[in-house]
């Protein structure tokens, strides 16, 4: 009887070491993307090919060397998250996190962008006037990833986005 309490607080306390020792993922610039140190700061799972449809929209300030943060959107079919991070140095401790709101009619309108978005060919978007658009997802299992320089001001898509969470509408249904 005393060995099996034993066994069963041993393994328990093994358990709790390995949890706690265990190194977390952490971002690393030389095998990591851009995207993917972005989703570490804020708390996200990298996406990844194979994963379920899921757009992520990061705005960043021109000089990502300063000490401004970053925020940006997460939208699958459960609803919208808003993710902010108080600075942009990649791989440091996470300081950020997200809000979500479960609001899947207004994530579907976002998604059905995406066949448009994953396709990329908006490099003609690149009007250089202060912000970085970093937009990553997950359509029909294929990963897409790429950088914009504004292009709100010259691609549709991206201006109905923009709509969609501009303010509080990335809460409403």
């Amino acid at each position: 009887m005393r060995n099996s309490r034993l066994g069963c607080f041993g393994i328990s306390v093994l358990g709790l070491t390995c949890w706690v020792i265990a190194p977390a993922r952490a971002y690393d610039p030389a095998k990591d993307t851009m995207s993917d140190g972005l989703a570490f700061q804020v708390g996200l799972a990298p996406l990844r090919a194979g994963d379920r449809d899921e757009l992520r929209i990061w705005f960043m300030p021109r000089n990502m060397n300063g000490a401004a943060g970053f925020a940006g959107y997460v939208v699958n079919a459960k609803g919208i998250k808003r993710c902010r991070s108080l600075t942009n140095e990649l791989g440091g401790s996470k300081d950020g996190g997200c809000d979500a709101a479960s609001n899947p009619a207004r994530a579907r309108r976002i998604l059905d962008f995406l066949p448009q978005l994953s396709r990329g060919g908006f490099s003609q978007c690149t009007v250089l006037d202060g912000e970085i658009v970093q937009v990553e997802g997950v359509a029909g299992g294929a990963h897409f990833d790429y950088q914009l320089y504004s292009p709100y001001n010259c691609h549709a898509v991206f201006k109905a986005i923009s709509d969609l969470t501009m303010g509080d509408n990335w809460r409403a249904p």
